[in-house]
């Protein structure tokens, strides 16, 4: 499956995290994701990001711009 990108993927994340309560790890974001019936690229592009706990939706953005 395709990972999204540009603005439509930056655009899907943000919708389908948008009730996340921060601070988040990967695993919080993928279940949120999932919960929120979030397409499978978005939660496939949510489980590539690194392993780590997110501060704010921000963080999380930037980070999945750098794996672009």
């Amino acid at each position: 499956m395709a990972r999204p990108t540009g603005a439509l993927a930056s655009d899907e994340i943000r919708k389908h995290l948008k009730d996340v309560d921060f601070p988040a790890d990967r695993h919080d974001l993928v279940r949120a994701a999932e919960n929120d019936h979030a397409p499978g690229e978005v939660v496939e592009a949510l489980r590539g990001l690194p392993d780590q706990e997110y501060a704010r939706l921000k963080d999380v953005m930037e980070a999945y711009a750098r794996i672009q």
